[in-house]
């Protein structure tokens, strides 16, 4: 299942946007949502590594 913050409702569907309003859907767990998605880390990892000049 999919979680949208916005909408406050759970989604059942492949997609990573929200049917009713279009915002980013974060996967439910059991222990909560998991909203780290792979774009967000990426950006983290490139973020990291630019100001420390190892690129």
């Amino acid at each position: 299942m999919k979680y949208c913050k916005n909408c406050d409702k759970e989604f059942d569907t492949e997609k990573n946007s929200c049917p009713v309003c279009g915002k980013k859907l974060v996967i439910s767990t059991k222990d909560g949502f998991d909203d780290n998605s792979d774009d967000e880390v990426t950006a983290e990892i490139i973020s990291s590594t630019t100001i420390t000049g190892i690129l």
